[in-house]
């Protein structure tokens, strides 16, 4: 079997992003998105999005809070996973199928606030940096993933 290009993979972060946030539906649909994303701490509006394909980021611009928001995207080319750290205390696991089909997986617990990331295919560990918060010390955990 041929393993697919890194385009291809780089196409699917994107088709992850898009489902995550929601893709503008076919106009016979109800929008309905994929999948929900919490920002903690960020009101009103959100005003811009964009995708850094090669570092696997996706940008998203909370005006009222005068932020920009940072998602960092992994893909695990052996599994064919998407992990979105997200710092809403989840890891969202995204399965790459036949086809290119996205499946939503499981979710990984990390803390509030923990929204950077490392994935690390010859370790097959996820580490995420969580913030310190309410009297405890910053951390780093690692998830394996099997």
């Amino acid at each position: 079997m041929n393993s697919p290009s890194l385009k291809t993979w780089r196409r699917a972060a994107w088709a992850v992003a898009l489902a995550l946030f929601g893709a503008a539906p076919a106009a016979s649909q109800s929008p309905v998105p994929g999948r929900t994303i919490e920002l903690p701490g960020i009101s009103g509006r959100i005003d811009h999005m964009d995708i850094d394909l090669e570092g696997d980021r996706l940008f998203v611009a909370a005006l009222a809070a005068g932020s920009l928001e940072v998602i960092d995207l992994f893909f695990d080319a052996e599994r064919r996973q998407l992990y979105a750290v997200c710092g809403q205390g989840v890891v969202d696991v995204v399965r790459v199928r036949e086809g290119d089909r996205l499946e939503t997986g499981e979710r990984l617990q990390t803390a509030p606030g923990a929204r950077t990331g490392l994935f690390v295919p010859r370790l097959s560990t996820l580490f995420v940096a969580v913030p310190a918060r309410d009297g405890a010390a910053a951390q780093i955990r690692a998830y394996p993933i099997r």
